[in-house]
């Protein structure tokens, strides 16, 4: 995570005001995360793929930190819906080599 400050000029006052906001960085398939494991131990590892429990959600992919499904009725990618967002997770080898499954929410 990281920060960053904006300037954003207020018409109203005629004032520049310095907004800060906190974002986090997106993450693809190939990059490294951190997380924890059942034993709450802190872990690396790189994600190696992204996948649903719903069957309707076929195809998965994540792009800059949002998983998209294939849409059949628009023929295209959209993003997951919030309310289905549970149950989207990602296959991780940490540096043990050993494979992980966690929540799209448990990756730091």
């Amino acid at each position: 995570m990281y920060w960053a400050c904006i300037r954003k000029y207020n018409f109203f006052s005629n004032v520049w005001i310095a907004i800060t906001r906190k974002w986090s960085f997106a993450m693809n398939i190939g990059d490294k995360v951190e997380y924890y494991n059942e034993y709450k131990d802190k872990l690396v590892g790189v994600i190696e793929n992204i996948d649903s429990d719903m069957d309707s959600y076929e195809e998965v992919k994540l792009k800059n930190g949002v998983p998209l499904y294939y849409s059949k009725k628009m023929k295209k990618y959209v993003p997951v819906k919030k309310k289905n967002i549970d149950t989207i997770f990602l296959t991780v080898k940490n540096t043990l080599g050993k494979i992980d499954y966690i929540m799209l929410n448990d990756a730091l």
